[in-house]
């Protein structure tokens, strides 16, 4: 992908900066621009901190692009063994630390110790709480580094106050280092709920000091972002799941072990059925459609996380999947994830018709017309059959879809695709996929417009099983 425009400005413009802020909205390319900076500064050792998916979905694959450099992925194993990791880099060997940002605290010693001379903290309205550990933790690292970078699509989620601690990391000459000061200069309080926000003041002020060290990028004021973006996140399995997937794709008949110890024998009769036996694996589980096992939520996880960006802006969002236990595990993990910030419905096979109307009366075109406004007060979810979801119905009022699984018909796919279509807006749709395995065959198949049949005759059923057509 060429490089857009606000990314090339920002990148020749304020790489040699030492505090900057990029404020843009998901899908503008925060990530990629942070990295072709640090390619120029060629720092030895650089701190990236973020949501673990985010660091598994986005910054390993673009920090794949430096040269010379190891990338070290600190999101899982035990706090010892993390920390120890960190110990044993080598003097003089050039680094990128991945920390989740919830186990920063836990890490500290040894990230001191480290001594990054860069930090990049993602997803930043994270470190809004200023006694929050994780941004205290962060505050101190910070002291030690000369270059740094926040980055979020919202830096304000609750209210204005959120900014004083973002740039209290960034760069304490913005705002200074008192909460006081910040809110007595730009807030009105409650007389007597004194940690409430009435209202605020000084706004031009306030802006002015943001924009010295921030851009704010919104995907509709980008004239050089194609109308229809198409990403791929690369989601990994557990090992586990890895040795049973290439166990299945050899033999019919294989036994894999589920989360909580439940055992369950996966029985592919002839090579289709196969293929979806395998597609249900890299979706999480195993057995039938109405009678699973769950032996990873990797997709899962992965989708909660791409989604907490959109809930956080208030936004519409469809999520397809294409199997029925799928479908309820992904309504019923979302829900209980975000709980009163979203919205979360279901429309499936299941729904009754009486049903069907209300669930997607909200994202119909009509209401995207009616003058809602860009900040929504709470954001919705449909996740959707992608056999029910091409029937005729409108979802226009959402700009994003999720696939977390799709069938290998090429029409129904394009049919729930264009259910989010309309003039002249910007679409985003990101594909869940495990790298190596059925999913970038089903994603191939319905690019190309051929059947599973054509595919297995073309490649061969082990070669298809392992994504390559």
């Amino acid at each position: 992908m060429d490089d857009w425009k606000h990314q090339q400005d920002e990148v020749d413009d304020h790489t040699h900066e030492p505090a900057r802020a990029l404020f843009w909205q998901a899908r503008t390319g925060k990530t990629r621009t942070i990295v072709k900076q640090l390619a120029i500064k060629k720092f030895s050792r650089v701190l990236v901190t973020a949501p673990i998916m985010a660091l598994r979905m986005s910054w390993k694959k673009e920090l794949g692009a430096l040269e010379n450099v190891s990338v070290v992925d600190l999101t899982q194993g035990s706090t010892a063994k993390r920390a120890e990791a960190i110990a044993e880099i080598p003097k003089g060997a050039r680094v990128v630390l991945l920390v989740n940002i919830e186990a920063l605290t836990a890490l500290e010693p040894a990230l001191l110790k480290f001594k990054a001379e860069a930090i990049v903290v993602d997803e930043a309205h994270l470190i809004k709480n200023a006694s929050a550990q994780r941004t205290v933790t962060l505050n101190r690292l910070g002291r030690k580094a000369v270059w740094r970078r926040i980055l979020t699509g919202t830096p304000t989620p609750r209210n204005y106050i959120d900014l004083y601690s973002q740039f209290k990391f960034l760069d304490p000459d913005v705002f200074g280092t008192s909460k006081n000061v910040f809110l007595d200069n730009y807030c009105t309080m409650h007389p007597h709920w004194h940690h409430q926000v009435i209202g605020y003041k000084n706004l031009p002020d306030l802006e002015r000091r943001m924009k010295t060290r921030a851009t704010r990028v919104l995907r509709d004021d980008c004239f050089d972002i194609p109308n229809i973006l198409e990403i791929t996140r690369a989601i990994t399995l557990p090992p586990s799941v890895v040795e049973a997937y290439r166990k299945l794709v050899k033999a019919q008949k294989i036994e894999i072990e589920g989360i909580n110890n439940q055992d369950v024998t996966i029985n592919g009769t002839n090579r289709l059925a196969r293929f979806t036996k395998l597609q249900q694996l890299t979706s999480g589980f195993a057995g039938s459609d109405n009678g699973s096992v769950w032996v990873h939520r990797e997709k899962i996880a992965a989708i909660v996380d791409e989604l907490s960006e959109h809930v956080e802006n208030g936004e519409y969002v469809v999520v397809s999947y294409r199997f029925r236990a799928e479908g309820i595990e992904l309504e019923n993990t979302i829900s209980k994830f975000f709980g009163d910030d979203a919205i979360v419905e279901r429309l499936s096979g299941d729904t009754p018709q009486r049903d069907r109307e209300r669930i997607t009366a909200p994202f119909d075109i009509s209401a995207r017309q009616s003058g809602a406004s860009v900040r929504r007060e709470t954001s919705r979810i449909l996740i959707v059959q992608e056999q029910v979801g091409g029937l005729g119905i409108s979802l226009a009022k959402a700009d994003h879809m999720i696939v977390a699984s799709a069938s290998a018909d090429a029409a129904a796919h394009d049919q729930m695709r264009d259910r989010i279509w309309a003039p002249s807006k910007k679409i985003t749709y990101t594909y869940m996929m495990v790298p190596g395995t059925i999913d970038y065959t089903i994603k191939a198949i319905l690019e190309r417009k051929i059947s599973a049949q054509a595919a297995l005759l073309d490649a061969g059923f082990e070669q298809a099983a392992m994504g390559n057509v």
